[in-house]
């Protein structure tokens, strides 16, 4: 397994380097993580998260979260070895409590210098609904509802941050992490097995450790993209259990998802149904205050 890895700012939805497909094509002699961090710049009209929204968020209802939450939560940052969890909290049409908890947690493992591969699903997606094609394309496509834009909106953004911690020495891409593989992406559902596949191929290369922090996935996953998120949570789970590198994965939810649950087991879940709004200085005994 290749051992320098960059340890870089993944780059955020707006970010551009700038790349030109010009550039892409014409430059062979370019290492193939560069080629493949610009091959990813296509990817981003279809990555839409809400981090930027709740990070900005001015004034959050003040909740209360239970000690038991709390305490798994703190234990999931500072464990050593690889784990995989999941929050469950109550459905809630308001800002989540947990979204908050995942940038917290997010924010726990960077400041320990650990790589984080962040997305926090939307509820809808400027890219869903319209049919439209890619930017100059002549073909429309098939229409996408929000929860089926929200599995091709995490996949692309998956990529995109693996592309960013690709070792800068010892590798070379296999086929399928060639320009031809990427070009297929183009935010389509037909787009998401290629997508599963570049995915499963970044994993391979990914640093010896590294975390994971997805919420709201209550929002992903459609009649026809459910089962490929369920391959997105079972390739995670392969990497976790490759013991050769540490990989220790969150989910938060306002709810339930189908394949979050029938691809953990119930050791990995954690039960915040009893997550409470403080209201007029109102507690429940064990209660830990998220702002």
């Amino acid at each position: 397994m290749p051992k320098s890895h960059a340890m870089a700012r993944l780059p955020s939805e707006g970010q551009s380097t700038n790349p030109s497909k010009d550039i892409i094509t014409s430059e062979p002699t370019m290492p193939d993580y560069w080629r493949i961090q610009q091959y990813t710049e296509a990817l981003r009209p279809y990555i839409e998260s809400a981090e930027e929204f709740l990070r900005a968020e001015s004034h959050p209802q003040t909740t209360m979260i239970p000690q038991e939450v709390y305490t798994q939560l703190s234990n999931w940052i500072s464990d050593s070895g690889s784990r995989m969890m999941w929050v469950e909290g109550p459905s809630s049409p308001g800002s989540s409590v947990l979204s908050k908890a995942a940038i917290e947690a997010a924010d726990g493992v960077m400041n320990a210098g650990i790589p984080c591969i962040s997305y926090f699903c939307r509820s809808r997606y400027s890219f869903a609904g319209s049919g439209s094609g890619r930017s100059g394309s002549s073909a429309s496509k098939p229409t996408l509802s929000h929860r089926d834009a929200a599995v091709v909106s995490l996949f692309c953004s998956t990529i995109r941050q693996l592309a960013w911690v690709l070792p800068r020495e010892g590798f070379t891409a296999g086929k399928s992490l060639h320009g031809d593989q990427f070009a297929k992406l183009d935010g389509t559902l037909h787009s998401l097995p290629t997508a599963l596949n570049i995915i499963k191929a970044l994993l391979v290369y990914t640093p010896p450790v590294i975390s994971w922090v997805i919420d709201g996935l209550q929002f992903a996953g459609d009649r026809e993209s459910m089962g490929r998120l369920l391959n997105f949570i079972k390739l995670l789970r392969e990497h976790m259990q490759d013991s050769s590198r540490v990989s220790k994965i969150l989910f938060t939810t306002d709810g339930r998802n189908q394949a979050l649950a029938r691809g953990t087991t119930a050791r990995e879940r954690v039960d915040a149904s009893a997550l409470v709004r403080a209201r007029g200085g109102r507690a429940f005994p064990g209660g830990v205050y998220m702002y």
